[in-house]
């Protein structure tokens, strides 16, 4: 349902949150080794996430990456999605035709769109603390 480079932004800025009390900033290589992705692709990521003002970056010996302005507990999924892959997962036509509405609904317009809706709202709620709170975070690949 969500690219790789979407999956990775969210594991990107859990693996930062869950840094933040410990280290001022975290630097690439410790992300990527972290979230097991090549530095490479990593780094297009967290470019991104600072485009989008989700996170800072700082060049130099004492650089790396750090949460922005905002803390943890005000960066959504939603957000980061819309970030990574734009607002084609929820607002889009499900069948990906450009004239769908209410006024012109596509043939499952009407299946899709209370799913797209409650998805986009559940999305929007869920912050990045809520999902670092949870005990089972234990069983995915975070090097903390």
């Amino acid at each position: 349902m969500l690219s790789k480079s979407c999956q990775y932004a969210i594991r990107i800025l859990m693996f930062i949150c869950s840094k933040s009390k410990q280290v001022e900033r975290v630097r690439l290589l410790e992300i990527s080794h972290a979230i097991a992705s090549p530095p490479a692709f990593t780094s297009k990521i967290l470019q991104q996430l600072v485009a989008a003002k989700l996170i800072c970056s700082q060049k130099g010996a004492n650089g790396g990456f750090k949460i922005a302005e905002v803390d943890c507990s005000q960066i959504t999924l939603g957000q980061i999605i819309e970030t990574i892959e734009g607002k084609s997962l929820t607002a889009n036509c499900f069948l990906g035709l450009s004239q769908c509405s209410d006024n012109n609904p596509c043939p499952v317009h009407h299946l899709y769109y209370p799913i797209k809706s409650e998805l986009n709202s559940t999305l929007m709620n869920i912050n990045l603390n809520e999902i670092l709170s949870d005990p089972k975070l234990i069983n995915i690949n975070l090097k903390t």
